[in-house]
């Protein structure tokens, strides 16, 4: 009979989080970053698993920011992504996200002003893993339009060029990208966004203390958003070595 190993007793009680609310409502992006590192990392994975990061630690992350973020992730799950195909599938939606915001702004503004304000409400492009939220955020609004004014707009960014096939792109290229893990989210309701941020917070101030003990290269802390590079110096005083981070609370 093989023994199973027991798995870690979840964060019962975020009162223990104790955070400025302007920390707290920054920790969305630091949990981005920190998510992105480790799903674009072999050697920080398994530098992580030896204190029991794996698949459903990474996906529990996953789903505790996108709940906060406004929007349910499918349940599914995926066999963990090569580097390559994860860090490609990020760069693509990079690379797209302002052009999509500013073709469904300029497009919707005047036509069905209504409806853009919809899309777009608290609604951004990113850098790296924040594009990977926007397009998925905003192709998950654009499949909810319906009715007369849902299916005029939707002619419209068709003819913009997105089309449900070019649609269904991005959506593939958002999967892509979280397949390291692929999220199992439940919204927060709206009324409990402040205990969403505290349910992130509480996750990623353990497994960034845990990276900051397991981790000795201070190029995967920087990676994960756990440290940054010290300024130069100021004329006349010793400059410190480069590559030398500080540590990120």
């Amino acid at each position: 009979m093989v023994n199973k190993k027991p798995s870690p007793s979840p964060i019962a009680d975020t009162l223990t989080v104790s955070v400025t609310d302007e920390t707290l409502e920054a920790t969305p992006g630091r949990a981005l970053t920190f998510l992105r590192g480790v799903g674009t990392s072999e050697p920080i994975r398994l530098s992580l698993a030896a204190v029991g990061y794996d698949a459903a630690e990474h996906a529990r992350g996953w789903s505790l920011l996108h709940a906060v973020s406004g929007y349910t992730a499918p349940s599914a799950s995926a066999a963990p992504a090569l580097d390559a195909d994860v860090a490609h599938a990020i760069a693509a939606l990079d690379a797209v996200d302002e052009r999509l915001h500013r073709i469904v702004d300029a497009s919707l503004r005047h036509r069905h002003p209504a409806l853009r304000a919809e899309l777009l409400a608290d609604l951004k492009p990113g850098r790296g893993a924040e594009s990977v939220l926007y397009v998925r955020t905003l192709l998950a609004r654009i499949a909810k339009l319906s009715g007369a004014d849902g299916k005029a707009a939707l002619d419209v960014l068709a003819r913009r060029s997105l089309t449900p096939a070019y649609r269904a792109e991005l959506a593939a290229l958002v999967k892509s990208a979280e397949r390291y893990a692929a999220p199992v989210a439940a919204p927060v309701a709206d009324g409990n966004h402040q205990g969403g941020l505290r349910a992130l917070r509480a996750w990623f101030e353990e497994w960034a203390e845990l990276a900051r003990t397991e981790l000795s290269r201070k190029d995967y802390l920087l990676k994960l958003g756990l440290a940054r590079r010290k300024r130069p110096a100021r004329p006349g005083t010793p400059a410190p070595t480069p590559s030398d981070p500080t540590p990120v609370k």
